[in-house]
């Protein structure tokens, strides 16, 4: 199975760690962030993998190189590097459709995500469901703020620190048949998750993979890569660990 890393964010939240470097290759415990979402897909037998990328693009590039000590083949689809000409996720997807299997799904990943999924068990329930997009998902949605109740005149009758939802939360995983490339909504400008993703749950072929154990880090900010980092240095990510 191909995969596509979509590696184009700015990072603005992570300034200013990424004042001079693409938020792919912040170090996390000491290895860049692209690296270990490399490391898990091969180790999910991922090994062909594109990588989408534009501001500070190069830099990837001159790291990662063609793959080959990484235990992988690589191929960068590049945009310019200028914050006004992002192709948005849709149209990041688009431009690696050239470097993708013919009539082959596979797998895109976003660029700052961490997680336990098993790309190959989600495979398999993506082929079962003859689904046309599989996505990721975990039981447990944290709330940044503490939730209350009151009573009719106000009196506090319940506090809770920052629970977690019993909601069923995405992780930013898809695994996507070649068909899904002719749409016209995967194209320059057009966003994945909020006008690709709801046509297809629309049209009842959208399915999402849920797999006991698994953990989600989003390192999208400064204060969730010090936790991801913390949880590391203990030894491992916690199953069931939601950080977004």
């Amino acid at each position: 199975m191909n995969g596509v890393i979509l590696a184009n964010g700015l990072g603005t939240r992570m300034r200013p760690l990424t004042n001079d470097i693409p938020k792919s290759l912040v170090p996390v415990a000491g290895k860049p962030l692209i690296e270990r979402i490399i490391d898990h897909m091969r180790d999910n037998q991922v090994r062909q993998i594109v990588v989408t990328c534009g501001v500070k693009g190069q830099q990837i590039q001159d790291y990662l190189g063609d793959g080959e000590r990484l235990g992988v083949w690589l191929h960068y689809a590049a945009s310019p590097d200028d914050p006004l000409q992002l192709p948005n996720t849709a149209g990041e997807i688009a431009k690696a459709a050239p470097y993708l299997t013919p009539d082959e799904p596979f797998l895109v990943v976003y660029g700052d995500t961490l997680s336990g999924t098993n790309y190959l068990q989600m495979r398999e329930f993506h082929e079962r469901r003859k689904a046309t997009i599989t996505m990721a998902g975990l039981w447990g949605i944290p709330v940044g703020t503490s939730h209350l109740s009151t009573d009719d005149l106000g009196k506090i009758v319940s506090w809770e620190e920052k629970p977690t939802l019993p909601l069923l939360a995405n992780i930013p995983e898809f695994i996507c048949e070649p068909r899904l490339l002719e749409d016209e909504l995967v194209g320059y400008g057009r966003d994945f998750s909020s006008e690709v993703i709801p046509k297809y749950v629309a049209l009842g072929q959208a399915y999402c993979h849920v797999q006991p154990g698994n953990y989600h880090c989003d390192i999208g900010t400064l204060e969730r890569l010090e936790q991801t980092e913390a949880l590391l240095a203990a030894g491992r990510i916690p199953p069931g660990t939601v950080l977004k």
